[in-house]
């Protein structure tokens, strides 16, 4: 919107770069709070921008394709809000309706952030006990979920349905909108989740992911792939193609998927 906003852009990831050259991650996440507390308005968009800058240069993170897949969705209901959301405080108050992303957050250091989740969510058991429950992934309670006035509801983009997002929206609701094609959209999540929180405890775990990516895809490539065939259903027989989650951790881990390709000359994600 103008050379004021290229320059302050320019300004914020000089600094960010300034700060990854200390050895200190305090001063890493010192200076993101600072920027986040001096420019509130600009934050959402500045942070999609700086948080991978830090994550490349200074955590040695790899990021996904697309720029962490900001506006890689396909099937959901529709992108109510950019990805990371539109968040100026770190949520406090967040309903999940993504199983995986319940146990992320426990993972990483969040799960008190919680105050309800999905009927599918069975991730960490014995701390899901005391949170009430909101409805299956594609049968949530919307009324109840309004109710419990939540900072962030996260949806999956091919679980969660569009008359369910849109109902959520329109109820001034933010929503997070999730859906990694790879295990790098995965990582990249995760830095996303940290920054979005600001609660950076856990980076020396999601860095151990990455390292962990790092041997298991090399070791991959030094033998040659098994091909495989991963059934997902049954009346009818259902697969996953290559543009998958499923898809890219079978690559990763040495597999062939046999039908990466789809199924009878369709590109369908699950083909049949």
């Amino acid at each position: 919107r103008g050379l004021g906003d290229v320059y302050k852009r320019q300004t914020v990831l000089a600094s960010m770069w300034s700060a990854t050259q200390s050895t200190s991650t305090s001063v890493v996440t010192g200076s993101i709070g600072a920027l986040r507390t001096s420019m509130p308005n600009r934050w959402p968009a500045l942070s999609k921008a700086g948080w991978a800058v830090v994550g490349m240069m200074k955590f040695g993170a790899v990021m996904p394709r697309s720029a962490l897949a900001w506006s890689r969705y396909t099937s959901i209901a529709v992108r109510i809000e950019s990805v990371p959301p539109p968040v100026i405080e770190p949520p406090r108050r967040v309903v999940s309706l993504v199983p995986s992303l319940t146990e992320s957050l426990f993972d990483l250091d969040l799960g008190d952030r919680l105050v309800a989740i999905s009927d599918a969510c069975t991730r960490p058991a014995e701390r899901l006990g005391g949170l009430p429950r909101v409805g299956g992934t594609k049968t949530p309670d919307v009324a109840r979920i309004i109710a419990l006035r939540p900072d962030l509801v996260l949806l999956n983009d091919e679980e969660s349905r569009r008359e369910d997002a849109e109902a959520l929206a329109t109820a001034g609701i933010p929503l997070w909108v999730t859906g990694p094609r790879s295990v790098l959209e995965a990582v990249g999540l995760l830095w996303q989740i940290m920054d979005v929180f600001d609660h950076p405890l856990m980076i020396p775990r999601v860095r151990e992911i990455e390292r962990a990516y790092d041997y298991t895809l090399a070791a991959a490539r030094a033998s040659a792939p098994v091909p495989v065939f991963v059934p997902i259903w049954r009346d009818p027989w259902m697969t996953f193609s290559a543009d998958t989650y499923a898809g890219d951790m079978l690559r990763v881990c040495g597999g062939a998927n046999v039908f990466a390709a789809g199924a009878g000359g369709s590109a369908a994600r699950y083909p049949q």
